[in-house]
């Protein structure tokens, strides 16, 4: 039997004037990073705002790619990676401090080069994907070590538990590349456009999303494991570290579901579009909402 959880069952973690759109938790549920449409930054400490950060673009030139694509907190808890705009950024935790700024190179020496998605290895290392069709690999320090290009170079990407094999898709087909080399180790197409990806950072398998389901797969053969129907609304998915969970945003809510595609919950939250969600470390969820609050439910 599906467990509904509602608005009454949530508490407020954070809040922003605006809208919400990205969430990210650190090694315990004590930091939290949140983002919202305008480009403003907050960094929480145990309920409490601690830093804000203004990434907005200082020229109109930039405005149309004002966005932020993703956000992460290293392991140490020491540094905010945020991918924003044609930039990818590292702050000190603790005072907002700025560590390094990676500015994309023009394409064709006159295009803007925006990040399209960001994912971040146990290790430190960075990936992320331009939309120029390449793939960058940065390590702790920001030095762009290597890059993947090619036709089908990755929109979407997410590190396996391994924190080396990267798996990507450009919205067409799935690929997974060893992100040390950049070699890629394994190539398929799928019929359904592809608007979303995710990846298990408990175990080998990994979630793409199409307009209607979410196909997950495991890495070795792959083999799909488990089709689930989702309702309209943003294609977020975000795993759980902590249990063999995944949440899939809707509309108007949330639903939880297990590796062999059971519905275990759904959060309806209907006051407010959902934009984002993230697992706190030890299982609960937290969801970003159109109405500027960040809430979270203990599961």
């Amino acid at each position: 039997m599906t467990h509904a959880l509602s608005l009454y069952d949530s508490q407020v973690v954070a809040h922003h004037d605006v809208a919400v759109r990205s969430v990210a938790f650190g090694r315990t549920r004590q930091i939290l990073a949140t983002a919202d449409v305008r480009r403003q930054v907050r960094l929480w400490f145990n309920g409490t705002l601690h830093v804000q950060l203004d990434l907005r673009a200082r020229h109109d030139r930039f405005r149309p790619i004002d966005h932020i694509r993703a956000l992460a907190i290293t392991p140490d808890e020491e540094t905010l990676y945020v991918a924003a705009g044609e930039t990818v950024q590292a702050y000190r935790t603790f005072d907002g401090h700025p560590i390094w700024i990676y500015h994309a190179p023009p394409t064709f020496a006159f295009l803007i080069t925006s990040a399209l998605s960001m994912a971040m290895a146990p290790s430190g290392m960075l990936a992320v994907a331009f939309d120029d069709g390449s793939t960058a690999f940065f390590d702790p320090e920001g030095r762009r070590s290597h890059d993947i290009r090619g036709n089908d170079s990755p929109r979407f990407i997410g590190f396996l538990q391994d924190g080396v094999r990267l798996v990507g898709s450009d919205g067409f087909s799935v690929g997974i590349w060893d992100g040390l080399s950049g070699r890629r180790l394994l190539h398929f197409w799928l019929t359904a456009r592809i608007f979303g990806l995710a990846v298990s950072p408990i175990r080998d398998v990994f979630a793409i999303r199409t307009l209607r389901e979410v196909l997950l797969f495991e890495v070795q053969g792959p083999r799909l494991l488990a089709e689930i129907p989702v309702e309209p609304g943003l294609p977020v998915v975000s795993f759980s570290s902590a249990h063999e969970r995944l949440a899939l945003v809707e509309r108007h809510g949330l639903l939880v579901a297990d590796y062999e595609g059971r519905t275990i919950m759904r959060i309806e939250q209907p006051e407010a579009a959902v934009l984002g969600a993230a697992f706190t470390p030890e299982g609960s969820i937290a969801l970003a909402g159109s109405d500027g609050t960040v809430r979270l439910w203990d599961l």
